[in-house]
């Protein structure tokens, strides 16, 4: 009989093949060799994390053979399963809220992965193994412990959409600029003091988030830079980024005020939804496609540019022309301190829904309470 093991992969391969002759047969020759606890014992404990639901081997075997996402989040994982790595088809594996420090080398086994989201778990240094993962487009690792980005990133030359959010990462290496497909940088809520001018004129990058940081300045972005969140950061002037010509969509200033920031001359004429929350601003340039404003009036000069009396005339001149379809100052303060101007349109309430979970009827109904009891203007 133990001449009989050196059998149990190949016997493995044709359970996972996922088609009932393969499935059928391959059981009927684990059994004739007494093999079948040896060769199903990986899967049958993944089963059991996997799901709760007891099953014959026959049922596993045909659901593991076809399986193209695997999500095993919040499950107080400690290692990887072993019968994970078997899974020839896996194209995205959802591992996050778990206990995993390490990943094993088994993971190169995932050839066709595409997604891999390790988010919130027990990471202090960057996972090398995932380098062998050649097609992976999205790679997740926000809230770990992560305090370098390693320069072998580049060996992930697929790479789209790179997630590092609340790490602690200081610096970013100048090998990202190797991933030529990368668009979705997600930094947020590290240790960045400085960013590399290479890394912010990619021309691939659409997306980048840099909020909560150390950073002082910003330089120029490429011209096919569309959502630019730059909150939370320690700028005393206006950063080189806005200073030059580019075509942001959207763009978060918010939480920035140690300085008054002078937008008369900056470069976005191009701008959709714009965020400047308790950061004090004290002109507009002109921006015809503007959509959304949320700020607060305490911290900010643009309140006192026009009265109570006079609203919302003086504000809509103000903004030189400004085609403002939504306007949202301080919705939740007094009235005297707060107005909503304008009704959104449905990507906002969908907006809301997608992140919140609050349906546009209750949206609709909260709001017209709230300004019928404080008395506030609407248009």
């Amino acid at each position: 009989m133990s001449d009989y093991k050196e059998y149990i992969p190949q016997l493995r391969q044709m359970l996972l093949s996922g088609t009932d002759e393969n499935i059928t047969l391959a059981l009927a020759i684990a059994e004739s060799m007494n093999l079948v606890d040896d060769i199903m014992l990986p899967f049958r404990k993944f089963w059991k994390i996997y799901s709760e639901t007891r099953k014959s081997d026959r049922f596993i075997m045909s659901k593991l053979g076809n399986m193209h996402y695997l999500k095993l989040e919040g499950k107080k994982l400690k290692t990887i399963p072993e019968a994970v790595f078997m899974l020839p088809k896996l194209n995205y594996l959802l591992l996050g809220n778990n206990e995993l420090e390490t990943i094993p080398a088994e993971i190169a086994n995932l050839s066709n992965l595409v997604d891999l989201d390790l988010r919130y778990n027990r990471f202090t240094n960057f996972p090398k193994q995932i380098f062998a993962l050649k097609n992976l487009k999205k790679l997740v690792l926000l809230g770990n412990e992560i305090d370098v980005l390693l320069n072998e990133i580049s060996e992930l030359k697929k790479l789209e959409h790179l997630h590092l959010a609340y790490n602690y990462i200081e610096t970013l290496p100048n090998s990202l600029t190797q991933i030529s497909n990368l668009c979705t940088l997600n930094v947020n809520d590290n240790e960045i003091i400085n960013f590399p001018t290479e890394i912010a004129q990619m021309p691939s990058l659409h997306v980048i988030f840099v909020e909560n940081n150390k950073l002082n300045n910003i330089p120029k972005v490429s011209i096919n830079l569309r959502d630019l969140n730059i909150a939370s950061n320690r700028f005393a002037k206006t950063p080189d980024a806005l200073l030059h010509e580019n075509k942001l969509n959207k763009l978060d200033i918010s939480f920035n005020p140690g300085f008054v920031w002078n937008l008369n001359k900056v470069k976005i004429s191009k701008l959709i939804h714009f965020a400047f929350e308790k950061t004090v601003v004290n002109r507009f340039n002109a921006i015809s496609n503007l959509k959304l404003i949320k700020f607060y009036g305490e911290r900010n000069l643009l309140v006192k540019v026009f009265s109570k009396c006079k609203w919302p005339e003086h504000f809509v001149h103000f903004l030189s022309g400004m085609k403002v379809s939504i306007f949202v100052y301080d919705e939740y303060a007094d009235c005297e301190d707060g107005w909503w101007i304008g009704h959104p349109d449905e990507d906002y309430y969908k907006q809301v829904e997608d992140y919140y979970g609050f349906r546009k009827e209750d949206l609709i109904e909260e709001r017209f309470v709230r300004n019928e009891r404080l008395n506030c203007v609407r248009a």
